[in-house]
């Protein structure tokens, strides 16, 4: 998933920054990726050919058990957050 979403940071956000984090808080793994770029409309993206990204991240996301949060302004650029459960 990570892979994934510095890939469409990359190819398409048209960012001059980008940002990785990766912290441990709690029981649980928190890594984001932050941008400066044009944002997206994941609503759009999720509907459209191209989306195939998001769709792909969501999935994994659900059948890995990770919460992936996906926060996004044509303003700010794009923050994506996956929160990874450690195992006790």
């Amino acid at each position: 998933i990570v892979h994934e979403v510095l890939n469409n940071e990359v190819r398409h956000s048209g960012a001059k920054n980008l940002l990785t984090e990766s912290t441990i808080h709690a029981n649980e793994w928190i890594r984001k990726v932050k941008d400066d770029g044009r944002g997206i409309n994941t609503k759009e993206a999720r509907k459209s050919a191209g989306g195939f990204g998001l769709n792909n991240m969501k999935e994994r996301s659900v059948i890995a058990r990770i919460t992936l949060l996906i926060d996004s302004s044509t303003d700010t650029g794009t923050c994506i957050a996956l929160h990874i459960p450690l195992k006790k």
